[in-house]
């Protein structure tokens, strides 16, 4: 294994650890419920992220293979548990409380940030089972923004989300 893997594991506990914290507290500030939803639902992701980043770094140390994918045992897709509580919520609901849109953005940009660490980890490992962790990490990191920026476009302009390509992404919330 790599020097740096120690420090590459810890920057990913502690970027998971904090985004948890970090969305637990947006949503606990969000008045929007179908966003505070969203929030709450990426909150719980990051602790899975953090038992999953554990769990698979104990695992490479004791020679073990890298997993195909990211432990979904435990937490449903996010665009499943979005989909149940939208179609439950009063259409009047779902587009209540606007002033939320700037939280979405500032969770986008977390997001982001979490997609370009996790990218520049994949391209500095030195081994492919590391690369294939890191890819993993990224492509939740993927996940997780798809839904802030779909959810955002259907609160910011539901006129412009209903006619565009947005409404593709989940296209049940033409419903």
């Amino acid at each position: 294994m790599s020097d740096w893997l120690p420090e590459a594991i810890e920057k990913a506990f502690e970027f998971e650890r904090h985004g948890a914290t970090f969305y637990l507290k947006l949503a606990a500030s969000t008045k929007n419920r179908l966003a505070r939803q969203l929030l709450n639902n990426l909150a719980k992701d990051e602790v899975q992220h953090v038992m999953d980043i554990d769990n698979i770094y104990n695992e490479l140390k004791d020679g073990k293979p890298l997993p195909k994918t990211m432990n979904r045992q435990s937490t449903e897709k996010i665009e499943d548990s979005i989909k149940r509580y939208f179609t439950n919520l009063d259409k009047d609901k779902r587009r209540e409380d606007m002033d939320d849109l700037e939280t979405l953005k500032l969770a986008m940009e977390t997001e982001r940030h979490g997609y370009q660490m996790y990218t520049d980890a994949m391209n500095a490992a030195d081994n492919e089972a590391l690369k294939n962790l890191f890819n993993l990490l990224r492509e939740e990191e993927k996940e997780h923004l798809t839904a802030l920026e779909n959810i955002y476009h259907y609160l910011a302009n539901p006129a412009d989300w209903f006619s565009q390509d947005e409404s593709q992404v989940w296209n049940w919330m033409n419903t």
